[in-house]
């Protein structure tokens, strides 16, 4: 037992070397890191007969429990950790049309055309179309990251990949039952087991996610402790959904990362936000590294002990032009019904043909075909075939689809991104020469290298500035889409602001909330041309269900007591909303008037965006002057509680600059933090 534990550390410790040196060849190279494991994971598994050492490395094995239970969690989980919730929800119908109808048609002609020209039996040609139709999110994911895409773009990759595959499995263990003679009335049945899958993952997710979060709460003091929650919350809701309850378990760790990451974003101090991201990003370096080569290692084995190659070929051959088939028309056909019916953001071809070239098959679809070895299906040919088609995208599209991309000019920057990328360029190098202008009156003996170099950063100001003129001269023929970029470039400093009020215990984490949503409703409405997007005010900051179920509790609620408790409860939110939107509309506004003096023109085009901003802060300081008047007790309360979280924070702050410097030690600087501990109200 000694020698096995060792022997798989070793082989654990040596893969991870060679991840490394590969990932510092391979980021030199320029290629893509995970299709370059790959390629070091064939290589392996070929030369571990002929070069000595080579063989311990390659005892490890790849097992359908080893994909879904070790490597998938951490990987799932970490994409959706980062995923744009809203983002998401705006391309919900795109992703899911091809995630749920897209599959459905893959698998029916990948299983029609393997049926009629393989020697695979229909059974097996159903279920090698289930298991190969569904994009994988551990080969998208660790590539798109490495991309430069547009974020609309990312998401339908990312979360097509994430939710297909629940509809993969629930086909794939129904074809397999059929086939079995272990299920009737397939077509209800089917439709029962996929919205139990579905559902149940999201609700399992995200209830487990909740009670995880409340502990990740009590520990707010303790990044390690946090992260180790959440690793328990990852691999603990995979294992309950897929194991025990057995619905889709990918589904509940997406669930129970998105749920994780909106918590986490409102309830933890910034550096332990840092900390968490930072360490579920190791996380999926070290998954990632280690499936990718096993991958490789793993397709050499089975790939040579194949009865027959060249008719093994010549099926892969048949299998890959089905695939691609079954992609154009599931991508192409499905789109064109989404754009022509208007009820998503619309989803261009170029997008469109990056979609059909970027659906990888990899981990997920290999792990449902190795649990074939065990059911009376032609698994000796499935295995094989599932593998060649995941080396094929990985090999081909995968080191292909960077070119693709800048070929159609997807990867070129949005106008929001240059403009930032100008101005964070100007201010830098103004930044740098007020700093060189200070040093050099403290510095006689260097003044003429200082005046070389402000020289050089003057020259290299007066660069940017013009590429920054000549940017917006482009633009005058689309001052829609400048004035879009202005708006959303507003949005984001405001969305800014609001967190850092949050951070700095001037603002709740309720109030965070509601600002959090009133700002995404104006950045759709923006996104939709919808300018000026609708004034802030304390019926924007509702979604409709919450307005509904307030009022409908209002009328319900027995008790006059209780009614007044959830008035107070609204009116508190609502005065610490108004005073939070009083400060930051002046952030925005002071912020809006540095770039106003930059030209007259860029003036008259801010003009609607300062009379915006001005009548916002406007709104809510006469809403919260009215409030005082009318609520003057409870108003002071807020204001105390307000003072109060800034005390507190402003107490940790300082033991924690204190702790940096060295003038405290660790033991006392956490006996003081316990004296001085702020809870969230």
């Amino acid at each position: 037992m000694e020698f096995s534990i060792v022997t798989t550390q070793i082989a654990i410790l040596g893969l991870l070397l060679i991840a490394c040196v590969a990932a510092i060849a391979l980021r030199r190279l320029n290629f893509p890191y995970t299709i370059g494991l790959v390629v070091v994971g064939v290589t392996l598994g070929l030369l571990k007969e002929t070069v000595p050492g080579v063989a311990p490395l390659t005892e490890m094995d790849l097992s359908h429990e080893i994909i879904l239970f070790l490597f998938l969690p951490p990987l799932v989980f970490e994409s959706a950790l980062t995923l744009d919730a809203r983002l998401l929800l705006r391309n919900l119908t795109p992703v899911l049309m091809l995630a749920v109808p897209g599959l459905l048609l893959s698998t029916a002609v990948v299983g029609g055309l393997m049926g009629a020209l393989t020697p695979l039996d229909w059974t097996g040609a159903l279920l090698f179309g289930s298991l190969i139709s569904a994009t994988d999110p551990v080969a998208v994911v660790a590539l798109f990251k490495e991309l430069g895409l547009s974020k609309q773009l990312v998401v339908l990759i990312e979360g097509e990949s994430l939710f297909n595959d629940a509809t993969a499995i629930v086909t794939f263990n129904l074809i397999l039952a059929a086939a079995t003679a272990q299920a009737s009335n397939l077509l209800l049945s089917g439709l029962l087991e996929f919205l139990r899958a579905f559902i149940g993952g999201i609700v399992v997710g995200a209830i487990a996610a909740w009670l995880i979060s409340y502990l990740i709460g009590l520990a707010y003091r303790n990044p390690l402790v946090q992260s180790t929650l959440s690793t328990v919350l990852a691999f603990g809701t995979f294992i309950l959904a897929e194991h025990t309850l057995h619905i889709s378990g990918v589904i509940a760790v997406v669930s129970a990362g998105m749920v994780t990451g909106w918590l986490t974003s409102i309830r933890l101090k910034p550096e332990n936000r840092d900390f968490l991201h930072e360490f579920w990003e190791y996380a999926s370096f070290l998954a990632n590294s280690l499936i990718f080569l096993l991958v490789g290692i793993t397709s050499v084995r089975l790939l040579q002990s194949a009865n027959g190659l060249m008719p093994l070929l010549a099926t892969l051959g048949i299998a890959i032009a089905a695939i691609l088939l079954a992609r154009v028309l599931a991508v192409f056909g499905l789109m064109a019904l989404v754009n022509r019916l208007q009820i998503a953001p619309r989803v261009g071809r170029p997008a469109q043909a990056i979609l059909v070239w970027g659906g990888l098959r990899g981990a997920v679809g290999l792990a449902l075909a190795l649990s074939l070895e065990s059911e009376p299906v032609n698994s000796e040919l499935i295995v094989p075939l599932t593998l060649g088609v995941a080396l094929f995208t990985l090999m081909v599209p995968g080191t292909t689809i960077g070119q693709l991309i800048k070929q159609l000019k997807l990867d070129k920057p949005s106008v929001l991104e240059r403009l930032e990328r100008f101005e964070a360029l100007i201010e830098a190098k103004q930044a740098a020469l007020q700093s060189l202008a200070q040093f050099r009156k403290t510095s006689s003996q260097y003044q003429t290298q200082i005046d070389h170099l402000s020289a050089q950063l003057s020259q290299a100001l007066d660069i940017e500035k013009t590429k920054l003129h000549q940017l917006k001269q482009s633009l005058s023929d689309c001052p829609q889409q400048l004035h879009q970029a202005i708006w959303l470039q507003a949005l984001m400093i405001e969305n800014q602001a609001y967190r850092d009020l949050h951070d700095q215990g001037l603002l709740s984490e309720a109030a965070f909330v509601r600002l959090e949503l009133g700002l995404n409703v104006r950045y759709d409405a923006v996104i939709a041309d919808t300018i000026p997007p609708p004034m802030l005010a304390p019926h924007t900051l509702m979604t409709q269900i919450e307005k509904t179920t307030v009022q409908s509790a209002m009328r319900l609620m027995p008790h006059e007591r209780w009614r007044q408790q959830r008035s107070l409860t609204r009116f508190k939110q609502n005065y610490e909303c108004d005073l939070a939107i009083v400060q930051v509309a002046e952030r925005v506004l002071q912020r809006i008037d540095e770039l106003s003096h930059s030209s007259q023109e860029q003036a008259l085009r801010l003009k609607t965006c300062l009379s915006y901003y001005r009548e916002v802060k406007e709104a809510a300081q006469s809403r919260r002057q009215r409030s005082s008047k009318q609520h003057p007790q409870d108003a002071q309360q807020i204001e105390q509680q307000i003072a109060r979280r800034i005390a507190a924070i402003g107490q940790e702050n300082a033991i924690a600059d204190l702790l940096a410097e060295g003038a405290i030690s660790e033991k006392v600087a956490q006996t003081a933090c316990r004296l001085i501990a702020v809870r969230p109200d």
